[in-house]
């Protein structure tokens, strides 16, 4: 079996409040968490505008695609622990857990994480099928 690199290094975001309210609108998402400073003060949530989860989740296939640009992914789960605030922030991280050798080429099963203000935001398992051509030792 090829052995990938274990680890899928660190993509570090910066979480503004335009591109909160940006994805808020894409979404068709009216929650005034994701436009207005002062409701997440109001509701107990926290200071500032919350990110979007769609929006935090993106980071992390983004770290999977720059890793593995051809791959198809075949699951994604993923956990929200914490908000992520704007202005902020985010990294996200990962590993590779484990690799199976299929017919066509590798499974790669990974353990991902993005962290804002220092803290795990959300934690996520995927699973990526890569051709035998696209596996780089």
């Amino acid at each position: 079996m090829m052995h990938l690199q274990h680890r899928l290094g660190e993509l570090t975001v910066a979480v503004t409040e335009a591109d909160s309210v940006e994805w808020s609108v894409l979404l068709d998402d009216r929650n005034p968490l994701h436009s207005d400073p002062e409701s997440g003060a109001r509701s107990g949530v926290g200071h500032g505008i919350v990110s979007p989860g769609p929006a935090n989740m993106a980071h992390l296939l983004t770290l999977l695609r720059r890793r593995f640009p051809a791959a198809t992914l075949e699951s994604f789960e993923a956990r929200f622990v914490a908000a992520v605030f704007a202005p902020g922030t985010a990294v996200a991280r990962g590993v590779v857990d484990r690799e199976e050798t299929t017919p066509t080429g590798v499974r790669v099963h990974c353990s991902l994480e993005l962290l804002a203000a220092g803290a795990i935001a959300i934690t996520a398992r995927a699973k990526l099928r890569l051709r035998t051509a696209e596996v780089t030792p």
